[in-house]
């Protein structure tokens, strides 16, 4: 079974033994943002413009390759910077 962007994320951050609010901290990015990437419901709450932005920020934070997560998320589609 393969993981959503989302899963992945929120996998990584476990792995890590990292809380929410830590991250929310570390990358200033609001909570129900990153409650919203992790869930798989980042389109509901940002527009394409701003999601690339924050997933790029978070993987990174995460320790992730930011481009391809986001490139991921895109479905595979390159991302215009």
């Amino acid at each position: 079974m393969t993981l959503s962007v989302g899963e992945r994320l929120h996998a990584a951050r476990d792995q890590k033994k990292i809380s929410l609010e830590e991250a929310c901290r570390v990358t200033k990015i609001q909570r129900h943002i990153l409650e919203a990437i992790e869930e798989g419901r980042l389109e509901e709450v940002l527009s394409l413009v701003y999601a690339r932005i924050f997933l790029k920020k978070y993987a990174a934070y995460l320790g992730l390759d930011g481009t391809a997560v986001v490139n991921e998320y895109l479905g595979g589609r390159s991302m215009v910077p």
